[in-house]
């Protein structure tokens, strides 16, 4: 009697599987010059379920062992891992920021300098064509 089908993946790191070489990756029904790694399972016996994302979960709770079906924590202190993570973002973010910041500043600078320039060359008559082009040629 089936009550539901489901799609399991096989855990390959609990069974133990490695690369055992590569094959040719076919494009349009042609074999490519491109290779992919393939792994070898070693085992049938250990697969994952992604509860979570399962709509029926429900049924499946109530076919498999209770143990099998709790939840468990990936990290063992939840705390500390939060800080640690906390810590590289902040950190990060603000070394971003600082350069955000350095960049806002030079192009500011930059701006400056073009209306300023733009200012003096209308003062002498120059076009703003012109203009262009004196801020485009090299030094």
């Amino acid at each position: 009697d089936i009550r539901f089908e489901i799609n399991v993946q096989h855990d390959c790191q609990t069974g133990g599987c490695v690369p055992d070489g590569t094959k040719a990756v076919l494009q349009e029904r042609e074999i490519t010059n491109l290779t992919i790694p393939t792994l070898a399972h070693k085992d049938d016996k250990h697969y994952i379920i992604n509860l979570a994302a399962f709509h029926n979960a429900c049924l499946l709770r109530q076919a498999l062992p209770q143990p099998l079906t709790q939840p468990y924590p990936i990290q063992k202190n939840r705390r500390e891992f939060h800080d640690t993570l906390a810590a590289q973002l902040h950190m990060s973010q603000s070394s971003k920021r600082k350069k955000m910041q350095e960049k806002a500043a030079t192009t500011r600078d930059q701006n400056k300098a073009k209306e300023k320039a733009l200012k003096s060359t209308e003062q002498r008559g120059i076009s703003w064509y012109g203009l262009m082009l004196m801020l485009t040629m090299p030094k």
